[in-house]
């Protein structure tokens, strides 16, 4: 029995399915590249090991951070039992439990409650998480020699690849493009250990020890210290040479909320001068009224507008106190 061929209908819809697939493709792999890292500039990623058999202390935190600008990069290394201020109302939990705390959160995730906690804890602006779901493979570094053998055995072009294969196709969590990933890996490739700042704050005279009533030891960070000591740490160098000074206004009903705000845009190397709050609230998440088309085309204007989802409104009353106002609202708390 002789098969029948094809329909040329059959062909046609086929052909315009497999035309439809490419097309999305093509349009998702150049979104990707247009929006992720360039590569060339300050970035950010906290990273964790989230291994469902991990005990507490095995839930080590750190910030990985390179400025490819300056050939300089950073590596904090949080302990499991750092107390680290959670937003959104939950107030003061220790490492180990924030990205569990998270992940119970309907509204939210783990690794966003984990970010959030750095950028309200430390004043740093984070970019990306890199979550390493097994223990095994990736080995998260404790201390400044951990973190020597760490940068040799996974950020060379031989020893890494299983480190390269792990961020490509591992069992990992991120928010990190296959570009960036790539990037990243580099970015502190390229970087000689002696380039890379290494720091445990509780390890250093901003840690404060403490004991919780079940006698669990814990430590703290006193904040004014630390910033002075790594306020030219986690710099964007482009953010940094430029001259625009900014007001940051609290509407959101919330205290301290545009100190809390002011420190990490400080921290990214801008020239916060004001810090106000605002007679009435606002809604909105975040707003920005700018004094001039200079400062509305600057770095930092774009940094806020990117990843802060800050909007400008011209129906505002034009402050000529600073070349950006920042006015934080309701929205930013959710």
């Amino acid at each position: 029995m002789r098969r029948k061929k094809p329909s040329k209908t059959y062909l046609f819809d086929y052909r315009r399915i497999v035309l439809f697939i490419l097309l999305i493709t093509f349009t998702y792999f150049c979104w990707s590249f247009r929006n992720s890292w360039n590569g060339k500039t300050r970035f950010t990623v906290v990273i964790e090991n989230i291994d469902s058999n991990n005990s507490s202390s095995d839930y080590q935190m750190a910030i990985m951070s390179v400025e490819p600008n300056q050939n300089r990069g950073n590596y904090l290394t949080l302990r499991p039992n750092l107390l680290m201020d959670i937003p959104y109302g939950y107030k003061t939990y220790p490492v180990f439990s924030i990205y569990k705390l998270g992940e119970l959160d309907k509204a939210r995730t783990g690794a966003k409650l984990m970010k959030k906690a750095v950028e309200t804890t430390l004043g740093i602006k984070t970019d990306r998480y890199l979550l390493f779901k097994l223990k095994d493979p990736v080995l998260i570094p404790k201390t400044i020699d951990e973190f020597k053998q760490f940068k040799r055995d996974n950020f060379s072009i031989i020893k890494g690849l299983p480190f390269i294969k792990t961020l490509i196709s591992g069992d990992i969590a991120t928010d990190m493009s296959l570009l960036e990933k790539l990037r990243f890996f580099l970015s502190f490739r390229n970087l000689r250990i002696d380039q890379i700042s290494y720091l445990d704050p509780a390890d250093s005279r901003v840690g404060i020890s403490g004991t919780l009533p079940d006698k669990t030891q814990v430590y703290s960070l006193d904040l004014e210290l630390f910033d002075s000591m790594t306020i030219n740490d986690f710099q964007d160098i482009r953010v940094r040479e430029e001259d625009f000074t900014l007001e940051v206004q609290n509407a959101s009903g919330m205290d301290k909320i545009a100190s809390q705000f002011s420190r990490i845009l400080n921290h990214l190397g801008a020239h916060v001068i004001i810090v106000t709050t605002a007679a009435e609230l606002n809604k909105n998440y975040c707003r920005i009224i700018y004094a001039s088309q200079g400062s509305r085309d600057s770095v930092i204007a774009k940094i806020l507008e990117r990843d802060f989802f800050c909007r400008e409104d011209n129906t505002l009353e034009i402050q000529a106190q600073t070349d950006i106002k920042v006015i934080i609202g309701e929205g930013f708390l959710k």
